[in-house]
């Protein structure tokens, strides 16, 4: 859970990540129709690609990341009350005995299971990993785009 003075500044702060990710993506579909267009005017596609919209795709992978991996550490990271988010999620009255922010990992303790229980969910930590990988490559695509221009 966030303090109370995060909360004001966390609506618009959602607000321009979707602004932007809508800004991102309608700019790369029409530089991709341009691109589709100049194929079919009878250019390659490495002469056709731009890399504009590539590090557009990008960046909207990174803040698809950046969104999973606040929303894993503000729901499953313990607060002011850490006893709290062990009941809420595991049904366990106590505080973590671990958390760490990357990897997202917070763990409950749990009589019978020495090791306590994990109440991040699975996928959270690929998605963040798949996400930041595919934003590299796709920067990397760009700088190649942009050295075979120049």
């Amino acid at each position: 859970m966030l303090p109370l003075l995060a909360f004001p500044l966390l609506i618009p702060a959602v607000q321009c990540l979707i602004l932007m990710s809508v800004m991102f993506l309608v700019s790369g579909i029409s530089s991709l129709k341009r691109t589709g267009r100049r194929v079919e005017e009878g250019e390659s596609w490495a002469e056709a690609v731009e890399p504009g919209p590539l590090i557009h795709v990008a960046a909207i992978a990174l803040l698809a990341a950046l969104v999973v991996q606040l929303r894993a550490l503000m729901y499953y990271g313990p607060s002011f009350f850490p006893e709290d988010t062990c009941i809420l999620h595991a049904n366990i009255q106590a505080p973590p005995s671990s958390h760490d922010a990357f990897p997202i990992s917070t763990v409950c303790p749990y009589g019978l299971d020495p090791g306590g229980v994990e109440i991040v969910p699975a996928w959270t930590n690929p998605t963040i990993a798949v996400l930041v990988a595919a934003a590299a490559v796709i920067l990397a695509a760009a700088y190649a785009v942009h050295r075979r221009r120049t």
